[in-house]
C-alpha cells in the first residue's frame, strides 16, 4: 500500500474548504431562519388586519348585537374568500361564535372545544 504524504499545500486547500462549507451552510441557516420569521410576521399582520376589519364591519356589530348569526356568517365567507384565508371565526366577549366553518359550532362557545 503506498502511504501518501499530505502537504502542507494540501493540509490548507482541504481547511480552506472547511471553513468556506461551514460558512455557506450557516449563512443558508441565518437566511432561512430571517425568511420564516418575516414570512410568521407578514402573516400575523395580516392576520390582525382581517380581525379589525371584520369587528368594525357594520354587518358584524348589528349582528352581534341582534343576534344574528346567519348574516355575520355569510360576511365571514365572503371575508374568508377575499382574503384568501383558511377561515374566519366571530364571536362574542363571552366566547360564543356567530360564525365558524363548520356550521356545528355556530352559536356554541369557544371554551367547550377548548375543554375538550
Amino acid at each position: 500500500m503506498l502511504k501518501r504524504k499530505l502537504t502542507l499545500r494540501k493540509i490548507i486547500i482541504c481547511l480552506i474548504f472547511i471553513v468556506v462549507l461551514f460558512s455557506l451552510l450557516l449563512t443558508d441557516l441565518l437566511v432561512s431562519k430571517s425568511i420564516n420569521e418575516n414570512s410568521i410576521s407578514k402573516e400575523e399582520e395580516k392576520a390582525l388586519a382581517i380581525a379589525r376589519i371584520v369587528a368594525q364591519s357594520e354587518v358584524v356589530q348589528v349582528g352581534l348585537k341582534e343576534g344574528e348569526s346567519e348574516e355575520i356568517q355569510h360576511y365571514a365567507n365572503e371575508v374568508r374568500e377575499l382574503a384568501e384565508v383558511l377561515f374566519v371565526v366571530v364571536m362574542d366577549m363571552n366566547g360564543i361564535r356567530y360564525s365558524h366553518p363548520n356550521r356545528e359550532y355556530v352559536g356554541k362557545p369557544l371554551w367547550e372545544e377548548m375543554k375538550r
